[in-house]
């Protein structure tokens, strides 16, 4: 997926993707998904394909998975999200360097 992105190709997710599905049942019975990206810039080519899976509104179009025990993300997550900003902000602030 990164080497089609660096190629300036498509980097589409099917939408018949399990995750994509994942998220569609869980968001549907009503639990909320978020998720929290520590950024430095310049950012690296992994993370802006990451940010270009996003619609310009913040909307989710696309995603990786990441291994680790619940506990442990739970924790990171939490002191990431005290310290975050919402995309719509970051990407405001990152066009006017």
């Amino acid at each position: 997926m990164l080497a089609k992105f660096r190629r300036g190709e498509p980097v589409d997710l099917p939408d018949d993707h399990p995750w994509l599905e994942r998220v569609r049942q869980q968001c549907g019975v009503g639990k909320l998904m978020r998720r929290v990206r520590v950024v430095t810039h310049p950012l690296t080519d992994y993370l802006r394909m990451e940010l270009f899976h996003y619609a310009s509104e913040g909307r989710f179009t696309g995603t990786t998975t990441e291994q680790g025990s619940l506990t442990r993300y739970l924790n990171i997550r939490d002191r990431a999200l005290a310290d975050s900003m919402e995309l719509s902000a970051y990407t405001a602030r990152a066009t006017r360097r």
